[in-house]
C-alpha cells in the first residue's frame, strides 16, 4: 500500500508491535483474509458490488483480524450508508455546508504515529458564531474524513482522539446534546473499523463537564474508562509525545495552519470520489437473507435508523 503524504506509516519497530497487537501474525494473513471478505461480500445480496476494496484491510485491523466482527462491522457500515442520509448523502467537500463545518471544527489526523503505532487525531473547536455551527454537517464532515482515512491509512494499532474545547460555548454544546450525538457515537463504535484506544479532552471550561458526562453515557464501559479530561494542556504529553503534536501544543510536528491547509486540500481532492461513492450502500435484504442480517442490524437499532 502506498504511503500517504499525510499519514506516515509506523516505524519498523512500531509496525512489529502493531502486527502483534492486532493479531496479524503471519506475512500473508491480510491478503488471505481480504480475499475471504471479498468472497463473503459477493455472497451477500444486499451488500454493494462497487465498493472500494481498499477499505477491507482497515476493517480487519480494527477488529484484530476477527473475521466475524469484521463482517458485522462491514454490514453495519453499508447499512448505515443507506439509512443515515444526513451523514452519508450529498457529501460534497466544496459545498457551503461542509466548508462551514470545516471552519467550525478542524479535524487533523496527525502525520506520525505514537510509539504503540496508534494514530492521534486532533479535533479543534474553532471560534465561530454559534448559528454557523450545524452539528449534522460537522458529523458529516467528520465521517468524510474517516472515509478518507480508510483509503489512505496504513496498518495501525488504533486511534487516539484529542479534543481541544477552548472555544466551546454553551450554545454550540447544546446543539450536540441530543439524538444526533448519540447516533454519531453509535455509528463510530458499531460501523467504523477504528480501534478507539483513548479520548483526551483539553482546555474545557468548567460548564463543559456536564456535556462530557453526556458523551460518556453514550460510550461503552471500556471507552468510558479510556476517557481522560486534562486539567492542563501539559498533562497531555504524558499520553501523546511532543514529536507527534503540532507546535501549538508544545510539539515538534508541523503547525496547525500547515496541517489544516494540507487536510483541507486533501478533503477537496476527494470530491469526485465522494460523488462516485454516493450510491455505494446496502439495499433492502431479501427474505432469504433477512434472518441472518437481523443480528447485524441490531447493533444499529439504537441509532434511530428505522
Amino acid at each position: 500500500m502506498r504511503e500517504s503524504r499525510l499519514l506516515l506509516s509506523p516505524t519498523a519497530e512500531e509496525a512489529r508491535l502493531v502486527r502483534k497487537e492486532i493479531n496479524n501474525n503471519y506475512s500473508t494473513k491480510q491478503q488471505e483474509y481480504v480475499q475471504q471478505l471479498r468472497e463473503w461480500m459477493h455472497a451477500q445480496p444486499h451488500l454493494p458490488r462497487n465498493y472500494d476494496d481498499r477499505i477491507l484491510p482497515r476493517f480487519l485491523a480494527g477488529t484484530k483480524y476477527d473475521l466475524h466482527r469484521a463482517k458485522r462491522k462491514i454490514d453495519n457500515y453499508f447499512v448505515a450508508r443507506a439509512k443515515i442520509p444526513e451523514f452519508f448523502g450529498q457529501r460534497d467537500p466544496t459545498s457551503k455546508e461542509i466548508q462551514q463545518a470545516w471552519a467550525a471544527m478542524t479535524v487533523l489526523p496527525l502525520p506520525r504515529t505514537r510509539r504503540d503505532g496508534s494514530r492521534v487525531t486532533l479535533h479543534i473547536l474553532n471560534d465561530v458564531y454559534a448559528y454557523t455551527h450545524v452539528a449534522q454537517d460537522v458529523y458529516k464532515m467528520i465521517f468524510m474524513m474517516a472515509d478518507i482515512r480508510m483509503v489512505e491509512e496504513p496498518e495501525i494499532s488504533g486511534d487516539v482522539f484529542v479534543f481541544d474545547l477552548k472555544n466551546l460555548g454553551l450554545a454550540v454544546m447544546l446543539k450536540h446534546a441530543g439524538t444526533m450525538l448519540k447516533k454519531a457515537l453509535g455509528l463510530a463504535q458499531n460501523a467504523y473499523p477504528q480501534r478507539l484506544k483513548e479520548i483526551h479532552v483539553i482546555n474545557a471550561h468548567p460548564f463543559v463537564n456536564r456535556g462530557i458526562n453526556l458523551i460518556r453515557s453514550f460510550l461503552n464501559e471500556k471507552m468510558r474508562n479510556r476517557f481522560v479530561v486534562h486539567s492542563s494542556p501539559e498533562s497531555l504529553h504524558q499520553y501523546v509525545p511532543a514529536d507527534v503534536l503540532p507546535a501549538e501544543y508544545d510539539g515538534s510536528c508541523r503547525t496547525v495552519p500547515q496541517l489544516r491547509d494540507q487536510w483541507s486540500k486533501a478533503l477537496e481532492s476527494y470530491a469526485l470520489y465522494f460523488q462516485q461513492q454516493e450510491g455505494v450502500k446496502a439495499s433492502a435484504p431479501s427474505a432469504k437473507t433477512a434472518k441472518t442480517h437481523a443480528s447485524n442490524q441490531a447493533a444499529l437499532r439504537g441509532l434511530a435508523l428505522d
